[in-house]
């Protein structure tokens, strides 16, 4: 078995600590890894597992707090459709239209 990544020490103490939010220097001091480290491994882990950690920053600081593997990236919410746009016509355009239906005997006189 090849001994473990920094990605994997750091996804094993997330899940641990499920719920609870910790900064990257307290994940480095526990698992005796750089923070360089242990921010690597939460940038590919938050590619590799859309929606599994949320990341808030306080000034310099990251807090990360695990999710778990079960959820889900969070669905973004459709925009509501337009409703088409009726398209103003010109007068011109308008007596060119009845002019053609009349000559088209669709209809019999112009209004």
């Amino acid at each position: 078995m090849s001994p473990k990544t920094g990605k994997d020490l750091v996804l094993e103490y997330l899940e641990e600590n499920k719920g609870k939010s910790l900064t990257v220097r307290a994940i480095a001091q526990a698992l005796g890894l750089s923070e360089r480290i242990v921010r690597r491994a939460i940038r590919e882990l938050r590619r590799e597992i859309p929606g599994s950690l949320k990341i808030t920053t306080k000034g310099r600081m990251q807090i990360i707090t695990y999710l778990g593997l079960e959820t889900e990236a969070p669905e973004k919410e459709e925009a509501p459709k337009e409703e088409p746009v009726k398209k103003r016509i010109s007068e011109e355009e308008l007596r060119a239209k009845r002019l053609l239906a009349i000559l088209e005997g669709e209809e019999e006189e112009l209004l």
